[in-house]
């Protein structure tokens, strides 16, 4: 079935379950799990007009959350090895992670991309975005949404 399964975790409590999802599939294949963080890209022209955040304040948010990603990167790895699967990891920062999930999919030879869907409807779907529908509608691989 899916011999190389791509994992898209954020760190999130939905992502726990599509990480668990992920090694279950690959384990049911004899297969190897990769497991990618996209670290989102913090740009100062979020913030209020006229507000420009201090250059540390930058510094130790993307440090913070660098150091985070690799600590859960690191039990995901741990939870892979207790359930028999290979597992790779890498971790990247992006204005839009769907084009990360995408390029990695294709640059592992990954057979098969999981990754969490919140479900958004409506305007916060359309304000915020949905990286999932942007994967399922931009990727050629089988994807497996976890809600």
């Amino acid at each position: 079935m899916f011999k190389n399964v791509l994992i898209y975790t954020d760190g999130s409590k939905l992502s726990r379950k599509a990480l668990v999802t992920g090694i279950k599939l690959a384990k049911m294949s004899s297969g190897k799990v990769t497991l990618l963080y996209v670290l989102p890209r913090l740009d100062p022209m979020i913030f209020a007009e006229g507000y420009v955040p201090e250059p540390d304040w930058m510094d130790n948010y993307e440090s913070t959350s660098r150091d985070s990603a690799k600590a859960y990167l690191a039990r995901a790895e741990v939870l892979a090895s207790k359930s028999g699967v290979p597992c790779a990891t890498r971790m990247t920062t992006a204005d839009r992670p769907y084009k990360e999930i995408i390029a990695t999919a294709r640059n592992r030879k990954c057979d098969a991309i999981v990754m969490p869907s919140r479900g958004r409807k409506g305007m916060t779907a359309v304000l915020l975005g949905s990286e999932t529908m942007e994967v399922l509608t931009r990727c050629t691989r089988p994807v497996i949404v976890v809600r």
